[in-house]
């Protein structure tokens, strides 16, 4: 099955996941496997849901942590104004995950 085939039915079944937590995981290992694999822009989309996801919750950790992968992901499609501005959403909330 192809990639974008992949990532579109497994973003449709992310409704029927209900603990938010588990979401979080999913997404966040998608994208790294996606990224492992070559499938950037695959990545770049389970990286954006995993954003959205940690944004609900709350947690400066998780976010710190989902801004962080999704930078990584524009910088390699070269999308340095985008890697940039989660760079610096980040950065801002370094100093939440210290306390």
């Amino acid at each position: 099955m192809p990639a974008p085939r992949r990532r579109q039915g497994a973003l449709a079944r992310r409704g029927s996941i209900f603990q938010l937590r588990r979401l979080q995981a999913i997404l966040q290992d998608a994208a790294y496997n996606a990224d492992r694999q070559g499938l950037l822009r695959a990545g770049l989309h389970f990286a954006d849901e995993f954003v959205v996801v940690v944004n609900r919750e709350g947690n400066a950790m998780n976010r710190y942590n989902a801004l962080i992968r999704r930078a990584a992901l524009r910088e390699a499609l070269g999308q340095l104004s985008g890697a940039r501005a989660d760079l610096a959403d980040a950065d801002d909330l370094r100093g939440l995950c210290r306390r």
